[in-house]
């Protein structure tokens, strides 16, 4: 499954007919590798019944065993073409970079050292550095690509969560299938609204309400090949589709991401250093930058932020 088909889907879902399920996922459509969820149109910048000052990070369970070795993984397999597919790419684009000033929430009170380390080592003894994306006295997430990314916020039940999220389109945004539904149990969750560029209570490009969201069937009916049930999942990927606000789209002020699949830039010793750019549990309020090592795994499509 690769991100490419999955923002295809995603952007023709609303279009579509919808398959009548249980009243609470009535708008449930599955087409084969995909499960897309429609929501009824919104006029609103922000969803219904979004806490935006109590949401909740949203986190996964721990695994209690370790995924088999990525690189032997890619080592062993026969033909890398076959487990990958055909390698592409799309370009992104900087956008506008016309603000659209909305106070969600008051902002906080940040301190220096909350938190944030400039350098950390993981479990496995693998280096990484973790930063807030604000420069001292400059607010650094309004300017591309950083203002690409942003805050997804979304209800369960009456609860609000948060997770980070990436547009890779105009109107397409990417994130975890574990923020979109509930794994196995054939269950969207609701109300996902997309902050591009969230900084300490401030939308600076608007606040957007999503049109569908489209997950791995595999992840939705639980028969993905996790390490254990429902964690570190290769199809934990998931695209929103965005509603436009008068004729346009998110991606046309905060710009979009380029993205690719199947292609690989690893050196000689299987690894590439990646950038992530989101929003941790120990500091929500501001976005911040993580760079770390990662190995290859045949099953998880590639997804090349730039």
């Amino acid at each position: 499954m690769t991100i490419q088909k999955m923002a295809a889907v995603g952007a023709a879902s609303v279009l579509s007919c919808v398959i009548a399920t249980t009243a609470a996922q009535s708008q449930v459509r599955i087409n084969g590798s995909t499960a897309t969820f429609a929501l009824p149109n919104q006029t609103n910048q922000a969803a219904r019944g979004i806490d935006f000052a109590n949401a909740k990070p949203m986190v996964i369970p721990a695994a209690r065993t370790l995924p088999p070795a990525q690189a032997q993984a890619i080592a062993s397999a026969l033909d890398p073409l076959q487990v990958f597919g055909a390698p592409g790419a799309e370009e992104g684009d900087p956008g506008t970079g016309e603000l659209n000033q909305v106070q969600l929430v008051a902002a906080e009170d940040i301190p220096q050292g909350s938190g944030i380390e400039p350098e950390e080592f993981g479990t496995s003894a693998q280096p990484f550095t973790t930063s807030e994306v604000n420069a001292i006295g400059d607010l650094t997430v309004n300017y591309y690509p950083y203002r690409a990314a942003g805050k997804l916020f979304f209800n369960i039940g009456s609860a609000s969560y948060l997770c980070s999220a990436s547009l890779i389109k105009p109107g397409i945004v990417v994130t975890a299938a574990h923020c979109v539904a509930n794994y196995g149990q054939k269950q969207f969750y609701s109300g996902w609204t997309f902050v591009p560029a969230y900084n300490n209570g401030s939308a600076p490009y608007g606040s957007w309400t999503a049109a569908s969201a489209t997950v791995p069937t595999a992840y939705y009916d639980g028969t993905d090949n996790c390490t254990q049930y429902g964690v570190i999942c290769p199809d934990d990927v998931a695209v929103i589709t965005l509603n436009p606000q008068s004729g346009r789209y998110a991606g046309y002020y905060a710009g979009w991401f380029a993205y690719g699949w199947n292609g690989y830039g690893y050196n000689a010793t299987s690894q590439a250093l990646i950038s992530q750019l989101g929003y941790a549990a120990c500091l929500c309020s501001a976005m911040t930058r993580r760079a770390s090592y990662r190995a290859p795994f045949p099953t998880i499509p590639s997804l090349a932020l730039s």
